[in-house]
């Protein structure tokens, strides 16, 4: 390990639950369709995020969601509140996008209600939006590691749902920086987006380290800009092939003993 100076976090899956989120408010409002129709919650659910991500890939402003890395599920329940001009025609998009989702989920499982499509789609904003969770271990491992390192924030995403997040953490007093890929219009894994983090922390690049959950994203991003990358990898996948992560954790408590 490298003499490291400052501490870069991702936020989504390595600072707060947001797959399993994703999971539990879909199966939350695939209940609804279920009490009326005899469905399976689960295979409703799996054919709204396979749609979902098919039509992500139809909308008009398709490569900037890309590039910045708003994922399907965001799409769904985000509140998008920008006054970004591909943000402002992406919110036009949006009723639809969200309506059709689950329309087209729905009829996968052979039912032909609209109204119902747009009332599980209401739902699923309203119900996602609460639920924001922070890992157990984050708060006190921040608390640690800010005491020897200048920890930074940098996530992708649009600004407002991001900060909605970051706000609904109570995690911000942590970071000395804050960096939203949909503020510079590109995201991770860009090696820009890893220099201009460093940049404003003052740190060299040899001197941070990037945690995170996402290997293409993060750890290659980091790795690629001339960061050292450690590997949040809490469900045990296989470790790549074509490259070599700094060092592999499960937890976030492993990371002041890694970094020691």
């Amino acid at each position: 390990m490298p003499d490291i100076r400052a501490i870069i976090f991702d936020l989504d899956d390595t600072l707060i639950e947001e797959h399993s989120a994703d999971r539990q408010a879909f199966l939350v409002v695939a209940q609804i369709a279920a009490r009326q129709y005899k469905i399976d919650p689960v295979a409703l659910f799996a054919a709204v995020y396979g749609h979902a991500g098919e039509l992500r890939q139809k909308l008009p402003m398709y490569d900037y969601i890309e590039s910045v890395g708003s994922s399907r599920v965001e799409l769904l329940y985000g509140k998008y509140a920008d006054d970004i001009p591909q943000v402002n025609a992406l919110r036009d998009c949006l009723p639809l996008y969200r309506k059709e989702s689950w329309r087209r989920g729905l009829a996968d499982c052979g039912i032909d209600n609209h109204t119902l499509a747009n009332s599980l789609a209401n739902r699923f904003v309203a119900v996602r939006r609460t639920m924001q969770t922070v890992f157990p271990q984050a708060e006190q491992t921040l608390q640690l590691l800010g005491k020897r390192f200048t920890l930074a924030l940098l996530t992708n995403g649009f600004p407002s749902l991001q900060w909605a997040k970051i706000d609904a953490t109570g995690l911000k007093q942590h970071f000395k920086a804050i960096i939203v890929s949909g503020e510079l219009g590109i995201g991770k894994p860009d090696p820009w987006v890893f220099r201009e983090i460093a940049r404003r922390i003052d740190v060299p690049l040899e001197s941070c380290v990037m945690v995170g959950d996402s290997l293409p994203r993060d750890i290659r991003g980091a790795i690629a800009a001339g960061m050292a990358g450690i590997w949040l990898n809490r469900d045990g996948k296989p470790a790549p092939t074509d490259f070599e992560p700094t060092a592999n954790i499960a937890t976030l408590d492993e990371l002041p003993a890694i970094l020691s």
